[in-house]
């Protein structure tokens, strides 16, 4: 499949694929055009010289072309802004691969880096960290340099996304010295297939220890409906921190038109929107006013 768009008889971007079945074999792209609109956007501009000065008309490479095949040694050349490198992945059995990176500047010395590393359909191995897809998800465990074990995982069902991990910089350590240790579970549901009452929902806890926080632990959810043919908008957030409970709810009617005089307005914002706001003590009153996180 190619993709070309020119503008006065040059090439704004060649993007070019070539499959093999369904399975993507290799793509390149050529654009002479990224490079200055990107310089253009991150260099800092007086307000005079951002309308005043026109986008640059030096044109600079953005050449990439990536060879897709694993079984045979996987291949990648590119040429950014006259910074040329190239990428080969060749294959050494047992599912292990060498990789070496060659970059040659525009100003500077040629640079070589190689490294081994174990792939499979599913799993990928560097060292101290590994990455791996099961029917649950996508998994990432890695060791830091002092040690510590480390984890990502995304596991996904009918309704939700799941992420949670595990992230600390010490094992022993307290927040009194610095160190902290957070882990977390954040569950975001599919919209308007939430199984709950409302279209857009998610909930979250952990704990952990951080410096000013001390120890802690976090519960709390966040759902919002919406009905756009009766105008019609709710949303409620439910969250505990340690032994304290924050409620708040929002509801707008919109059966009522809005004016711009300043009292049709605060009337509007009276008589459409319903606030509710709770803040408790769980400890204190032994949990009796505490709402449960669905």
């Amino acid at each position: 499949m190619d993709h070309t768009v020119t503008k006065d008889n040059k090439n704004v971007l060649d993007l070019q694929t070539r499959f093999q079945g369904e399975q993507l074999k290799s793509i390149s792209m050529d654009t002479p055009y990224l490079v200055p609109f990107w310089k253009y956007i991150t260099t800092p501009r007086s307000m005079l010289s951002r309308y005043f000065d026109p986008l640059p008309t030096m044109l600079s490479p953005f050449q990439i072309k990536v060879n897709m095949d694993f079984e045979n040694g996987a291949k990648m050349r590119g040429n950014i802004d006259m910074n040329q490198f190239s990428i080969d992945i060749t294959p050494k059995g047992s599912d292990k691969y060498n990789m070496k990176f060659t970059m040659t500047p525009e100003a500077g010395e040629m640079v070589t880096k190689e490294l081994e590393f174990t792939m499979t359909e599913t799993t990928i191995e560097y060292k101290q960290l590994k990455a791996w897809k099961d029917n649950e998800g996508i998994h990432f465990e890695w060791t830091t340099d002092s040690g510590l074990p480390q984890y990502l995982h995304i596991k996904r069902d009918y309704y939700s996304l799941t992420f949670s991990f595990d992230l600390r910089n010490s094992k022993k350590g307290s927040w009194k010295d610095g160190d902290f240790h957070m882990l977390q579970d954040i569950q975001v549901f599919r919209p308007y297939n939430t199984g709950k009452r409302f279209n857009w929902y998610m909930k979250w806890n952990g704990e952990g220890e951080m410096p000013y926080l001390q120890n802690y632990k976090n519960e709390g959810s966040f759902g919002m409906d919406s009905h756009g043919e009766y105008d019609w908008t709710e949303m409620e957030l439910i969250t505990m921190f340690k032994n304290y409970q924050f409620i708040w709810s929002f509801q707008h009617h919109g059966d009522l038109e809005r004016a711009s005089n300043i009292f049709y307005i605060l009337e509007d914002i009276l008589l459409k929107n319903d606030f509710d706001f709770e803040w408790h003590d769980c400890t204190l009153s032994g949990g009796k006013y505490c709402k449960t996180i669905e």
